[in-house]
């Protein structure tokens, strides 16, 4: 990722320039966060036989979540600066894309590095240079050496999955604010380690916002490579650190969550600084 994004993708976490109220915290029915992700065993058993089920291109939107009920395209007002922010933040999927990104993700997690290597990889190459045993707990969910590895991120079953993750909420994994979004509320669950409601906090960071669209905020100046290279990287990274969590040892854990704390910071955001309630993130 650029770092001349950051602003950008701090405001949609957190619902920038719209002013947070001090929301309280969630204590309504919740179900354990990172048990809801894909089970160690069902991931491995997916990469191991290749079964992709993405969606065709044709079924894939673009635009993210639909706007509210009652919004058109030639509407006027806060509706349609919403659709317009949210087809701003959307991309249209480049297979060639998709190849050079996997293959970047590749060698990062082989440890290894590269001149060309992409904005959204080199911010991990920079992590897991801190944290090389992060590094070796992600790749560990794929193989040890690196030609395994690409092996089996060019199956495209991180994507896929991260894509049905999304899907049942109402995200899209090609619309950047989704995926952004998505991958903070994963991230915060994994920090923190805490219990809270996944239906709630995404419907209410979804809410939000909607109504930073409708108080100002537009989507981040950048071209559909990049946004495609940040959202593939992002719904891998995902995927795997979900799947070492569901079978991390005690003593693993700790390095897990201390390379996702890492992450977000690079990214403008404190993870153990911010609250996630059902109502979203509040700074």
């Amino acid at each position: 990722m650029s770092y001349s994004t950051k602003s950008g993708l701090l405001a949609l976490v957190l619902g920038l320039p719209c002013a947070g109220a001090g929301a309280q915290d969630y204590m309504g029915p919740s179900i354990d966060y990172v048990g809801n992700h894909i089970s160690a065993s069902q991931f491995r058993g997916q990469i191991e036989r290749g079964q992709v089920q993405s969606k065709r291109p044709a079924e894939r939107q673009g635009a993210g979540a639909s706007p509210r009920p009652g919004a058109h395209a030639g509407s006027r007002g806060p509706d349609a600066a919403h659709a317009s922010t949210m087809r701003a933040l959307a991309f249209k999927p480049s297979a060639a894309a998709s190849a050079r990104i996997r293959a970047a993700m590749a060698t990062a997690l082989s440890g290894s590095t590269t001149p060309d290597a992409l904005p959204a990889t080199r911010l991990l190459h920079a992590t897991f240079k801190a944290h090389p045993r992060f590094r070796s707990l992600l790749a560990a969910q794929l193989g040890t050496e690196e030609g395994r590895i690409r092996e089996r991120l060019r199956a495209g079953v991180l994507q896929s999955a991260f894509e049905q993750e999304l899907d049942r909420y109402g995200y899209s994994s090609t619309n950047m604010g989704d995926v952004n979004n998505a991958y903070m509320i994963h991230a915060w669950g994994l920090v923190n380690n805490v219990r809270i409601d996944r239906n709630a906090v995404f419907a209410g960071q979804r809410a939000k916002l909607q109504r930073s669209i409708r108080d100002g905020l537009r989507a981040p100046d950048i071209g559909d490579v990049e946004k495609q290279e940040y959202c593939e990287v992002v719904g891998m990274l995902t995927m795997l650190t979900g799947s070492a969590w569901n079978k991390a040892t005690p003593a693993d854990k700790p390095i897990l969550q201390a390379g996702m704390r890492d992450i977000a910071r690079r990214m403008g955001l404190d993870l153990s600084a911010v609250k996630l309630t059902a109502s979203g993130f509040s700074g």
